[in-house]
């Protein structure tokens, strides 16, 4: 008889009043068994609240309400631009991003097929072939490709103009591009997203060397040719920014790295080997991730690429993209983890994204005041992580005062590039 019994056995009655979610359920079955197959939702017609007719059919009241559940299953048909489903966290990763994106590649590459049987296979073949597993493999080798398949050949044979289709697809890649690096701009490029990139970049008649992410326990030793057309591109674009000297990118040096038809650039290799302090790759899963690190660094893992397409700097916010990367980091760095190897991989991603976070701020006029907001936000979330990470924000400053990190001054001043690969203990690892 106690009030918060009452209250307790009140809050029961009301939540068994209700209509069971299995005819909510139903009733959202049934209006999307009388849409089209065919084609996306319009999400909020889809999921509105129930009709009389609708209400009176499962004994509910009219004006009931789905499911935030069930609204979140049929927003993945929801029909809306990639911005709108990747703030709405319909597409909550880049990765799954990746396995949505062939849909629309798949109708890019096939609209210009004269004939409608045509494109429908085409499109059909293109999704299929995308969902298969993706497979890192030795000796610089890789998968079959699409346009290898016979099926394809035959199909591309009947194009009238391969370069119809050009402009749409430079459009839908600049806008992809765009959408990537605004919903995600923590994330490095996953490789299933890199090879939805390359199709669209090749429809578009545009030669971008997009870089896959290498797997430090199966790599070779070496880079193939595309990392110095990557890097070649990013030292252009940067060459004396912020970027370049806060990780000693030196312009130069990657200009003179010479473009053979060789399938890989040992000179490239080197490069990346005395960056990473002389260490070669070896039979150590750490000492061939530093050299990878490098390789990305230099290449900025494709972020250089994407700002290159047409219209992608306009629509982008650096210093927005650069606080929002932040306080990832910040979240991430302070979240428990259980064991040392989730630590090592939390060290790696959270380097990953402080390397976007460095390319954003070299595109913004107030590198000061971002490193003076970043200082307050840390101290106020945790003021024990704020000491251990004070080098790498000391070292943005002395980067942004224009201080190579490769300069005496830059260490004797307490900066640090913080870097996610290590040999031995890292640097910021909780104590």
């Amino acid at each position: 008889g106690s009030p918060t019994h009452a209250a307790r056995r009140a809050a029961a009655v009301a939540a068994v009043a209700g209509p069971r979610h299995l005819d909510l359920r139903r009733a959202l079955v049934a209006r999307l068994r009388a849409l089209p197959r065919a084609g996306g939702l319009d999400l909020a017609a889809a999921t509105a609240p129930l009709t009389a007719v609708e209400a009176a059919a499962i004994d509910a009241p009219a004006g009931t309400p789905l499911p935030a559940y069930l609204i979140a299953k049929a927003a993945r048909s929801w029909d809306a631009s990639l911005d709108e489903l990747i703030a709405q966290r319909v597409l909550p990763s880049a990765e799954v991003l990746a396995q949505t994106l062939p849909q629309i590649t798949a109708v890019v590459r096939a609209e210009s097929l004269p004939d409608p049987g045509a494109r429908a296979i085409y499109a059909a073949i293109y999704a299929a072939f995308r969902r298969r597993r993706g497979l890192l493999l030795v000796d610089y080798q890789h998968q079959v490709r699409i346009d290898e398949l016979p099926w394809i050949r035959a199909l591309e044979a009947t194009r009238p103009d391969p370069a119809a289709v050009a402009p749409r697809a430079s459009e839908t890649l600049a806008a992809v591009g765009a959408a990537v690096v605004r919903g995600y701009p923590q994330t490095i490029t996953p490789n299933k997203l890199v090879t939805e990139l390359a199709a669209l970049a090749t429809a578009a008649g545009l030669r971008l060397p997009l870089v896959e992410e290498l797997a430090a326990d199966i790599f070779m030793g070496g880079f193939t040719a595309k990392f110095v057309a990557a890097a070649q591109a990013a030292a252009a674009l940067l060459g004396g920014s912020l970027y370049a000297r806060y990780f000693a990118a030196d312009p130069a040096a990657i200009a003179a790295l010479p473009r053979t038809d060789d399938p890989t650039s040992p000179a490239f290799a080197a490069l990346c080997e005395r960056r990473a302090g002389g260490v070669a790759g070896g039979h150590r899963v750490a000492a061939r991730g530093v050299v990878i690190e490098q390789a990305q660094i230099l290449t900025t893992h494709n972020l250089a690429l994407l700002f290159g397409l047409p219209g992608v700097p306009a629509a982008i916010a650096p210093r927005a993209l650069a606080e929002r990367t932040w306080r990832w980091i910040v979240g991430r760095l302070r979240r428990p983890v259980p064991h040392r190897h989730a630590e090592l991989i939390r060290l790696k991603n959270t380097a990953y994204a402080w390397r976007q976070l460095v390319f954003y701020l070299a595109f913004d006029d107030d590198v000061p005041g971002f490193v003076a907001w970043a200082r307050g936000h840390l101290a106020r979330a945790d003021p024990a992580l704020a000491a251990r990470f004070a080098p790498a924000l000391i070292g943005l400053e002395l980067a942004a005062a224009g201080v190579d990190a490769a300069s005496p001054a830059f260490a004797a001043g307490g900066g640090r590039v913080f870097t996610g690969w290590t040999i031995g203990p890292h640097w910021l690892a909780a104590p």
